[in-house]
């Protein structure tokens, strides 16, 4: 069920000063149970092309795990082997997505297959780092992530640093038909009571830094 999840999905994004977890996942109306997927806690996404070269709703990102965030002016390689998938919104409306498999290949050739998908020379755009962690519902239907110390980079060349985000963020990854499940309401409602509001995704946050540098 999780792999449907993952191949078609709805999300729902929230942004929350940090401290509210705890109370939320406490009063949720679905049981859910902290799963790991990695013992490195702190995920990198790289995302290729450019807002104006990628069609919207379109995502290229190449995904690995971390032991410890990056330094503000790290160096990125090339030839490092990452988990490349690529996401498409069907309905912007309830922002239902189609994401294809995984594949694990080095970012280098990541790049390469999105130029070839695109038509163009492309080249990395963005970087983020944060620190998930994944509660799962019994029936596994529904996916929470919790991100916190975001951090942003444009690429051009090498990594350059453009902010560090002091709240945090939840996304509500369901079954495209479980949009309307009364539970998923009730949670949303819990949500807004301690102080969440709905949010735009990391990768058009990032985007919206790099044209405010311009």
């Amino acid at each position: 069920m999780m792999d449907l999840i993952n191949q078609n999905r709805s999300e729902q994004r929230f942004i929350i000063a940090t401290g509210a977890k705890d109370r939320i996942l406490t009063n949720s109306p679905v049981n859910l149970e902290e799963v790991v997927y990695s013992s490195n806690p702190i995920t990198r996404t790289v995302y290729i092309g450019s807002e104006d070269i990628v069609p919207w709703g379109v995502s290229f990102k190449a995904r690995k795990y971390l032991p410890n965030f990056s330094d503000i002016d790290f160096i990125l390689d090339d030839e490092d082997k990452y988990i490349f998938s690529i996401k498409r919104v069907l309905d912007k409306k309830t922002e239902t997505s189609q994401k294809s498999s995984n594949n694990i290949v080095s970012l280098k050739k990541a790049i390469d297959i999105t130029s070839v998908e695109l038509g163009t020379s492309v080249d990395i755009y963005l970087i983020t780092e944060y620190q998930r962690q994944h509660f799962v519902s019994a029936n596994t239907t529904m996916r929470i992530t919790w991100d916190q110390e975001t951090r942003y980079w444009q690429f051009n060349k090498r990594p350059a640093f453009l902010h560090k985000e002091d709240i945090e963020r939840i996304e509500i990854k369901t079954m495209a038909n479980m949009i309307t499940d009364q539970r998923i309401i009730s949670l949303i409602d819990i949500i807004h009571y301690y102080g969440g509001r709905a949010s735009i995704s990391k990768k058009e946050t990032g985007f919206s830094l790099i044209s405010k540098r311009f």
